[in-house]
């Protein structure tokens, strides 16, 4: 039923790797969520937690690095053990946390000098903006139901991620004390589709935010998009209920947050989008007339 679909959707969703280690140990931990691109310039969607994972591993590293600058520094005529009890209360560091983390964004553009990104203040959503890239390596981007409303229990949908991480290309450097990103052992993590039945739709004070799957989540999957057997996207998964079935974003939520971000975005048979040009047929797979939302 998605087999085509999933040739579209897999041209545009992307893994976030990461790796992390907790303090004071050599034992390097690997992560992957997914995200999946909306537009040609290098915006992408991902959960709200994923987004504030990503930021925070810059402030780790940036604190790690800092740490360490001070422990080099360390007199050899003070007593080592008890400065370096200061520096690890200075700098927050115990052997119960993190004290490193590194982010890949893997397969996406050509290099990447920096990203931003916007958090939603409502929902579990974020858009990531590469930056600095001169070419993309993705191929198409979501195209959003005009229509996510219709869906109705009983539908069939999909999603595709990065849940597993099988990529093994990372080395704790001991003379550096740093983790880091290495040309050892393969880079790559397995794309996985997961299909459901809708069950039930999720509202909250403004109406309709969420969709129901019967099946159980997968929390790699969090930030992959919600598809039909045209690869048309009507949401994206967010985690799971108490029940311990999938949840995902509305489409209609999305497209909202992404028209009050000023983010372009596609939709399928939109009409009523002025000062826009059509996209080629030719140009999208599923052969629907595509329109943009203009920055």
């Amino acid at each position: 039923m998605f087999v085509e679909a999933l040739e579209t959707v897999g041209g545009y969703v992307r893994p976030i790797f990461t790796i992390a280690r907790r303090y004071n140990t050599s034992d390097i931990a690997p992560g992957s969520a997914t995200m999946f691109f909306i537009n040609e310039d290098g915006w992408a969607l991902t959960t709200r937690h994923i987004a504030k994972m990503i930021r925070e591993a810059s402030a780790l590293d940036t604190n790690y690095t800092a740490f360490r600058k001070d422990r080099d520094a360390i007199s050899p005529d003070a007593n080592y053990d008890d400065e370096l009890k200061l520096l690890e209360t200075k700098y927050r560091l115990s052997e119960k946390k993190v004290a490193q983390m590194k982010v890949s964004f893997f397969d996406c553009v050509d290099r990447i000098n920096g990203f931003e990104v916007k958090i939603s203040g409502k929902y579990d959503l974020a858009a990531i903006h590469l930056t600095g890239y001169s070419s993309i390596l993705y191929q198409g981007h979501a195209v959003f139901s005009d229509t996510p409303e219709d869906i109705n229990p009983g539908k069939f949908l999909c999603r595709v991620g990065y849940p597993f991480a099988e990529f093994q290309n990372y080395e704790y450097d001991p003379e550096t004390d740093d983790i880091k990103w290495s040309n050892k052992g393969h880079r790559f993590s397995s794309r996985f589709p997961a299909e459901a039945m809708m069950t039930r739709l999720s509202a909250g004070a403004e109406g309709i935010n969420g969709i129901e799957l019967n099946a159980q989540a997968m929390l790699g999957l969090n930030g992959s998009p919600l598809f039909d057997e045209k690869g048309l996207v009507y949401g994206m998964q967010t985690g799971g209920n108490k029940s311990r079935l999938t949840l995902c974003l509305h489409g209609a939520i999305i497209r909202d947050f992404l028209e009050k971000e000023h983010i372009p975005y596609y939709v399928s048979n939109r009409k009523d989008i002025a000062a826009s040009e059509p996209v080629k047929r030719n140009s999208i797979p599923m052969g629907t007339v595509i329109k943009s939302i203009k920055k």
